[in-house]
């Protein structure tokens, strides 16, 4: 959220590019959003009587109910924003579309989160934090439901531990998780054993400050016969057209990633509506 709340400063104080002045509340409430999320909120709501067509009090409205869990009220919010800045600007429509997918991501909701990663993409396909959603979407729905990945794992929480299959999730996890609103960086990694096991130990320094944090993957296969994890026929998935088009995006992807995303996703979505077409 962090992220989103600095951006979003910068562009509103730049007004002139909107054509229109939100109410005094509304900067009220920018102020208050690193000492008191509540009272932000209530400028916020105050601001959105003020004037009911300006997106940005949406937004902050949108990510305020999901940092308090109110998730529908959260998704509205957003999904209101969305509306009301149909001409994106200072391209704000894209970062309120990125953060409603994630809410979807976040609650595992697969089929939604992909639908809407695919409008925003097709929209603003220049946008490399729609493409790279996209494609993580793909491989959680794949390495989930596929790959024996623990679902759990789908969180920003870090977690004590992560058992994985193969290299490439260990990267899909720490994409996803955040510290006290921080992204991971990477920094390097170590590779150990103990009690026959092998762990990768991987450093990594926090986005906003200089801080160093260890997270630790248990690798759950045989690092002698396969080196960069063991992964289901990715091809046998990519060929059930039965399966939600994510999961064999997410196949596909995951076999190669050089793929013509827009390509590849439209044809998928071509031989499901034949597949609907027959039945």
């Amino acid at each position: 959220m962090k992220r989103h709340i600095f951006i979003y400063i910068l562009l509103f104080n730049l007004i002139s590019f909107f054509g229109q002045s939100p109410p005094e509340e509304f900067f009220i409430g920018i102020e208050l959003l690193a000492v008191d999320k509540e009272a932000a909120k209530e400028k916020f709501q105050l601001a959105q009587e003020k004037d009911s067509l300006f997106p940005g009090t949406y937004h902050f409205l949108g990510l305020l109910s999901l940092d308090e869990n109110k998730i529908e009220e959260g998704r509205n919010y957003l999904e209101k924003s969305l509306f009301l800045n149909l001409e994106n600007n200072n391209r704000t429509r894209e970062m309120t579309f990125t953060r409603l997918i994630d809410s979807y991501l976040q609650e595992h909701d697969f089929d939604k989160a992909f639908e809407l990663a695919w409008v925003a993409y097709q929209q603003y396909p220049y946008n490399n934090v729609i493409l790279h959603a996209l494609q993580d979407i793909g491989m959680w729905a794949f390495y989930i439901n596929h790959n024996g990945l623990d679902p759990s794992y789908l969180t920003t929480e870090l977690q004590k531990e992560y058992t994985v299959n193969s290299v490439a999730e260990e990267y899909l996890i720490l994409r996803n998780i955040l510290v006290d609103g921080n992204f991971l960086l990477f920094e390097g990694q170590r590779l150990i054993k103990k009690k026959r096991k092998y762990y990768d130990i991987v450093t990594c320094r926090l986005s906003d400050t200089d801080e160093i944090i260890e997270v630790k993957f248990r690798l759950n296969w045989d690092l002698e016969t396969f080196l960069g994890g063991k992964v289901v026929d990715t091809d046998e998935v990519y060929q059930n057209k039965e399966l939600p088009i994510q999961e064999r995006f997410g196949a596909l992807f995951v076999s190669n990633d050089e793929i013509d995303i827009s390509q590849e996703i439209k044809k998928l979505y071509d031989e499901k509506n034949e597949l609907k077409q027959k039945f």
